[in-house]
């Protein structure tokens, strides 16, 4: 009876030492926790007891508090971007803004008719520049929110490229000359967001329409597995030494040559739109020459 009682009192004595040593180790855990509400602490969980539930405890807190923190600082990255972007946009908006003030007072002080016109078209080309960076900064701020949503259908990329071609056409002979379009016979059905696959067609022709220098042309074309849409035309700007530079969303090229300016926000789009899509977009481009090639994911 005596060793029963003594081996008890043992058990009861190791049972409570392993007690206070969980209640420490739980309240070790919560100190720990308690300094990642500090936006700059990573640190690891850390146990003083690797027994028992503890480790599995301490891995499942570490995945959680490692995904926590690559979340926090993906905010923090987007945060930055948009504080970067606002001044930007900011400081843009105020040139057409002047501009257009100081053209409607020329305009206004004026009884020749040639200038009259010149200062209207000038305070068109502003107001097609603003309007242009307005619609471009809203269609960024939609496609960079977190619930963006993107509608894939089974969709014609021929049709859709061909559809957008015709809706500037006017424009791209005037400026650039008679496209020289080539497209092949296949079939180019895709899974993708039509209105996103439009938006980047027209951003890219847009480009070419404020740099480009003429020699427009599309070529699609497609393997097994990808449809390829290539645009090119001949460019008397410079061209990044890292051409895919272009995508960038503080990039901005030269601009000096047209009275209708370049955001720098649209070929960033074309990059957000193709990446959510599950496509690419790399430019390229040689002395004279400049080119963005877009692929898609083909059905399978």
């Amino acid at each position: 009876m005596e060793i029963i009682i003594a081996i008890l009192t043992i058990c009861l004595i190791l049972s409570l030492i392993y007690i206070l040593l969980c209640k420490r180790q739980v309240d070790s855990i919560c100190r720990q926790l308690d300094l990642h509400e500090k936006p700059d602490t990573t640190a690891d969980i850390r146990l003083d007891i690797l027994v028992g539930p503890f480790r599995k405890l301490r891995d499942k807190l570490n995945r959680f508090l490692e995904s926590r923190t690559a979340e926090r600082r993906r905010h923090l990255t987007l945060e930055n971007k948009w504080k970067e972007l606002v001044t930007n946009v900011s400081h843009d908006i105020r040139t057409p803004i002047t501009s257009v003030s100081g053209y409607f007072t020329l305009l206004m002080n004026t009884e020749d008719p040639v200038k009259k016109q010149q200062y209207a078209d000038k305070i068109n080309a502003r107001l097609i520049y603003f309007s242009d960076m307005l619609e471009n900064f809203f269609e960024y701020s939609k496609i960079s929110s977190d619930d963006y949503k993107n509608n894939p259908e089974k969709i014609d990329i021929k049709s859709v490229l061909s559809e957008t071609l015709f809706l500037y056409v006017d424009d791209i002979e005037g400026k650039l000359g008679t496209p020289r379009i080539d497209f092949e016979e296949k079939e180019s059905y895709c899974y993708a967001d039509r209105a996103n696959v439009m938006r980047v067609f027209q951003n890219i022709i847009k480009n070419a329409l404020v740099h480009g220098d003429g020699d427009f042309r599309v070529n699609l074309e497609s393997d097994e597995k990808h449809v390829i849409v290539t645009f090119r035309n001949s460019t008397k700007d410079e061209l990044p030494e890292d051409i895919n530079r272009v995508f960038d969303r503080t990039f901005i090229g030269d601009d000096s040559r047209s009275e209708v300016k370049s955001t720098g926000l649209g070929l960033c789009i074309v990059k957000e739109l193709m990446d959510i899509m599950g496509g690419t977009a790399e430019a390229f481009g040689a002395p004279g020459v400049f080119g963005i090639a877009v692929t898609f994911k083909k059905m399978q």
